[in-house]
Order: C-alpha cells, then sequence, then structure tokens
C-alpha cells in the first residue's frame, strides 16, 4: 500500500472486488452490497472511499482474504480425518525479520512468515538477540512446541516449565492457539 497507493483505488472503482471471488457471490446482488459494507463497516471504519489513511484496515483484509479464509478452510476440511492444531503466531520482538525488514514495527501483530526466524536460523539474517530478550524464551517455547509435535503429534505433550499450557485439538468450534507471551 506504500509502496503502490493505485492498490486500493481498484476497490473504491470496483466494490464487488472486496468479495473473494471463492465465496461465489453475485457482483451488484443485494448479497453482494450486504457483504461489501461488512467489510467496509469491520476493515475501514464504515468508510465508503478507502484510502492510505486505512492501511492497517487493508492489511487486516488482505491478511484475513489472503491467508486467513483457506487456512480456516483447510482445518474445516480436515480436522474429523485427523488431530489438528491450529495456531495464530503475533509474537512481535526481536526476531520478526519481516516487520523490521519492512519497518512496521508500528503493527501490533507479526507479520507473515515472521514466525519463520524463531524456529530456524537463517544465516542471511544473523540476529544479534541478547540472551535475556524475550524473544528468546519465546524462541525456546516455540522451538519446544514444534519439537513435541514431530515427536507426539502433540504440540503440548509435555508440559513443563516451557510449554505450561494444554493447546486444545481443533473442532467445529474452531479451537487455536494464540502464540504469543503470556
Amino acid at each position: 500500500i506504500s509502496n503502490d497507493p493505485s492498490f486500493i483505488n481498484q476497490f473504491n472503482e470496483d466494490p464487488n472486488s472486496l468479495i473473494p471471488i471463492e465465496w461465489n457471490v453475485t457482483p451488484n446482488s443485494p448479497e453482494a452490497q450486504e457483504v461489501i459494507t461488512a467489510f467496509r463497516n469491520l476493515y475501514f471504519g464504515g468508510a465508503t472511499t478507502i484510502t492510505a489513511a486505512h492501511s492497517w484496515g487493508m492489511t487486516q483484509y488482505v491478511s484475513d482474504r489472503e491467508f486467513i479464509f483457506g487456512c480456516d478452510k483447510a482445518a474445516r476440511l480436515h480436522w474429523n480425518h485427523q488431530p489438528l492444531y491450529n495456531f495464530r503466531f503475533s509474537f512481535t520482538g526481536a526476531m520478526n525479520i519481516g516487520q523490521i525488514s519492512f519497518n512496521l514495527q508500528q503493527f501490533p501483530e507479526a507479520l507473515h512468515g515472521d514466525d519463520i526466524f524463531y524456529f530456524l536460523r537463517i544465516e542471511p539474517f544473523p540476529l544479534p538477540v541478547e540472551p535475556n530478550d524475550p524473544a528468546r524464551a519465546f524462541q525456546q517455547t516455540y522451538i519446544r512446541l514444534w519439537t513435541n509435535f514431530f515427536r507426539f503429534g502433540n504440540p503440548t505433550a509435555i508440559l513443563d516449565n516451557l510449554v505450561t499450557v494444554q493447546w486444545p485439538r481443533y473442532t467445529s468450534n474452531a479451537e487455536f492457539m494464540d502464540l504469543n507471551l503470556p
């Protein structure tokens, strides 16, 4: 949005483009208008014209449309065939390289891909993080969750000083674990 504000114009010129095509909503129908109004209220404070001032709302909208919708749909299709543990990575700290690289620390949530730097050491991105930094403590917990999942098929199979909360299995109630510091 910062690099190309014209991205927003497509939604002002054709509000139907706010509706994901997968929803099979007929453009310009009463149902389409209802969805458009709901999205404008949810993401853009009810504004009829979306501007660069709505960049956080646009970020939320694009995240939901491009990531959350698909992840949620996949989880709903798979949960009753095998154990499923769904999560949201919301921790922000010294290892959120995406957030740091794009200078987006003012936004309160992690970016897509920020979690990988807590799980893997990626050599082109040296992370001079102090041992007492909260990011280190979170990293240890995050790695333990994945290790438990790889070993036991359950991220909280073993509760200890790093993993202190039982992660619920996903069911039709759409349970998930918000991965952040307590």
